[in-house]
């Protein structure tokens, strides 16, 4: 397959603000055949953004768990891969473009990144070691294979990620060295987490009580019509923090 379409999965919850930066990452992705979607349950918001490569679903009823909402996302997907974005972090603009290349290092349809910025709030900016979450890229077929994410509402990524491990799905060759296209944000202020269902899940019952006091508190309500920017130039940062360490 020459020119595959990524589709970007990504879910939200009252974080409109936060939204227009990830949208943005998107829009300025180099790599063309693309589509975003964004799956908001929020149901006193509607996030409102027209445009012919973004489709934005505003549903009235709260998922059981983030698990669920990130295999129901997934759904959505026409993309021959997958990817799966938070709104809280920044894809620089020759992300997906990399994570097709990388594809040819690895054994199945599935790429990671080998190294990731980490952002602790503090706009300085860290080389990581990347593991599997963050950065995966995976066929849809692969993904479907193996069922999506668990119903889960904590670590569901690592979770799916060590179902791709017992399945032996993962593996690949010495990757070269590449400029990182995925920042890690820490701390960006508010948590995003859906009520539990699994009893073993720690303190779920106060998590989504923070959840609710603080949506209730910002009372950002109605119709939310989204002007996508980035607050900072992240590609300067980027850039300089590598040729700091060259």
């Amino acid at each position: 397959m020459t020119n595959p379409t990524i589709s970007v999965c990504m879910i939200t919850y009252d974080r409109p603000e936060l939204l227009e930066e990830a949208i943005y990452c998107f829009l300025q992705q180099t790599y063309p055949h693309k589509e975003l979607i964004i799956l908001n349950d929020r149901a006193e918001q509607t996030i409102i953004f027209d445009h012919p490569l973004v489709k934005v679903h505003n549903l009235k009823t709260r998922f059981t768990n983030t698990g669920e909402k990130r295999r129901h996302c997934a759904s959505l997907a026409t993309g021959d891969y997958l990817q799966f974005w938070d709104d809280d972090d920044i894809h620089l603009p020759w992300h997906m473009d990399d994570c097709l290349h990388r594809l040819q290092f690895f054994t199945k349809k599935i790429s990671r990144a080998q190294n990731y910025w980490l952002n602790l709030a503090d706009n300085k900016y860290f080389l990581k070691t990347c593991k599997w979450v963050h950065t995966l890229t995976i066929h849809k077929n692969i993904y479907w294979s193996v069922d999506g994410h668990e119903s889960a509402t904590r670590n569901e990524d690592i979770r799916f990620i060590r179902k791709l491990l017992r399945n032996r799905l993962l593996s690949h060759y010495d990757l070269p060295i590449m400029r990182p296209s995925f920042i890690y944000n820490v701390v960006t202020g508010r948590v995003q987490i859906t009520s539990c269902i699994k009893s073993e899940e720690d303190r779920c019952a106060e998590r989504w009580a923070k959840v609710k006091e603080e949506a209730y508190l910002r009372n950002v309500q109605g119709d939310i019509i989204l002007t996508p920017h980035w607050n900072h130039d992240y590609v300067a940062r980027a850039n300089a923090a590598w040729d700091a360490i060259q």
